[in-house]
């Protein structure tokens, strides 16, 4: 009897170990992988179309939001700097808060995204983020100003992990992999347009002084920037919740009504070829779907969850991460992400700075060459190259160069060839070797920002850099879509975004604190960090090659 026992056991460990092929399960958890199994099979046989490009459409838009909300700031630094009276830390705080902001806000959001659904979350974070970044751009108090950043970031942290989770959620799996890559593209569109708003608005000389409010330019442009997410935010109304989160909360009249819904959209074809469609395939779902198939709404008895509920449905998900299976994946995507982003928004937020100081520099000193590390004291050096702080210190009769705005418009367009190429070749290649090759290319153009010695040369390593580490860090949270079931997928892209915020920061701060004094030393950081994350490459769950075909038992 005790071989029997022992028999059956190893039986039922291989059927497990069979299932599992396509995605890797531990015992406890295979009734949410089945359940995840099942929906997607459903949602493969709704097709592909219309709906699924209105889909992207949203979350690219949403993507090309996040991107012009966080590049903005970079043109506000030098715009703002007389009126806020800011110096180099000043400036950095910007930068920082709303950071901050990004980095409080995003387990809050991970919690109401796995509770109350993905579109919910996109439709109240855009409208959030669109009223306080409304709000800063006509407050004349530079605490207040801090105070309304740190709200519009920690709104915007709502949508940039949200985002890839519903879209992933709502597309067949043959098509997953390449329509979360063409996000890249949204992030370089937002690079592209927040200098081309900057050139046409910041420019422009104007001047409404009704004290204590002082409305310039530079607070035109901000309130401009704001706008997208209330546009996008009203079109969101429309969109339904994604499947794979209706059928985890068990609300399965919803469920059927959005799956009629894409089927419709997407083939045009009548109901009953979809039913018939799942009743031939065998689908699980297929029962309770077509008893709710003449339910219009969502008649569902869900009960509503006390706070004490949420509370510990949202601890047990964060520790399910940092358990087995899930535990060496997420130290493994977290660090790697912090990481980057560290590097990225190191520089990307401080890349108009620079392209100030350089064109500053070039002006007084036509006949000179100079680095990063040089120019990085341009408020520092009289006409005789003594170092004396400048009269002007905080650039009051300076306006921004239009190299800046060009250098940041080409720096967004440099991300272009990058952005199309992955979405192309992702099928055929797999995450995994993009992150290894363009980590490790970044840590080598880091090293060259300390041999340059003009402007031009600045661009095109500034343009490779951008281009390189924002590939990685889209592809990172592709990543995590991929490799965490349904009922975990939000919190560890909360996680994920949350770590990303603190890299960050962390990043900003050091940048504000080391780029006047210390300019060597913080690009041996970046190196470093950047190299780090090569290695962490090789380590990251993913594939290489062509997707394996997979048979489901």
């Amino acid at each position: 009897m005790k071989n029997c026992q022992q028999y059956s056991l190893s039986m039922d460990k291989k059927d497990i170990e069979m299932k599992s092929s396509t995605i890797e399960i531990s015992n406890d958890l295979s009734n949410e992988i089945d359940l995840e199994l099942s929906v997607q099979l459903a949602l493969n046989e709704t097709g592909f179309g219309k709906f699924n490009l209105k889909v992207m459409v949203l979350c690219c838009l949403i993507y090309l939001n996040t991107a012009l909300s966080i590049c903005s700031i970079g043109f506000i630094l030098p715009s703002a700097a007389c009126d806020f009276h800011m110096s180099t830390i000043d400036k950095g705080n910007i930068n920082i808060i709303s950071l901050i902001g990004m980095a409080a806000g995003c387990w809050f959001w991970g919690c109401y995204a796995g509770i109350k659904g993905r579109i919910r979350t996109l439709k109240m974070s855009l409208f959030l983020q669109g009223i306080f970044e409304f709000l800063s751009g006509i407050i004349p108090n530079y605490g207040l100003f801090l105070l309304f950043k740190f709200l519009s970031g920690f709104s915007l942290s709502g949508q940039s992990g949200t985002l890839f989770v519903y879209l992933g959620e709502c597309q067949p799996t043959k098509y997953k992999e390449k329509l979360l890559s063409w996000l890249e593209m949204a992030w370089t569109l937002g690079l592209i347009a927040a200098p081309v708003i900057g050139w046409l608005i910041i420019p422009l000389q104007f001047e409404i002084d009704a004290k204590p409010f002082t409305f310039h330019s530079w607070n035109l442009f901000v309130i401009i920037c704001s706008l997208p997410s209330f546009t996008i935010g009203f079109w969101s109304l429309y969109f339904n919740e994604s499947p794979k989160f209706l059928a985890e909360n068990m609300q399965l009249s919803e469920l059927s009504v959005v799956l009629r819904k894409i089927y419709t959209e997407n083939t045009g074809n009548p109901i009953e070829m979809y039913f018939e469609i799942l009743d031939k395939n065998k689908n699980p779902f297929y029962d309770n779907l077509k008893i709710n198939n003449n339910h219009n709404n969502s008649n569902d008895n869900t009960k509503v969850k006390s706070w004490r509920t949420i509370i510990y449905t949202t601890y047990i998900q964060t520790i399910s991460l940092f358990k087995f299976p899930y535990l060496f994946k997420s130290l493994n995507v977290f660090i790697l992400i912090s990481c980057i982003t560290a590097s990225y928004y190191t520089l990307m937020l401080w890349f108009p700075e620079l392209f100030q100081r350089f064109a500053k520099y070039e002006q007084m000193y036509p006949e000179k060459s100079s680095s990063v590390c040089e120019i990085s004291k341009i408020n520092l050096i009289d006409n005789n190259n003594t170092m004396v702080v400048e009269y002007d210190i905080y650039d009051c009769q300076n306006n921004i160069h239009d190299n800046v705005f060009f250098h940041t418009l080409l720096l967004g367009l440099g991300c272009l060839p990058l952005s199309i190429i992955l979405p192309l070749t992702v099928t055929y290649t797999g995450y995994k070797i993009y992150i290894i090759i363009c980590t490790f290319l970044s840590t080598l153009v880091t090293i060259g920002f300390f041999f340059i010695t003009s402007s031009t040369q600045n661009l095109i390593l500034s343009s490779i850099f951008e281009a390189l580490t924002s590939v990685c860090m889209s592809i990172t949270l592709c990543i995590v879509v991929d490799i965490f079931p349904t009922n975990l997928r939000m919190m560890a892209a909360s996680l994920a975004a949350f770590c990303a915020r603190v890299g960050a920061f962390s990043g900003n701060w050091i940048f504000g604190y080391l780029i006047d004094n210390y300019c060597l030393s913080l690009i041996i950081i970046v190196a470093s960090q950047l190299f780090f994350c090569t290695i962490l490459s090789f380590l990251t769950p993913g594939r290489f090659g062509m997707i394996k075909p997979t048979k489901i038992i």
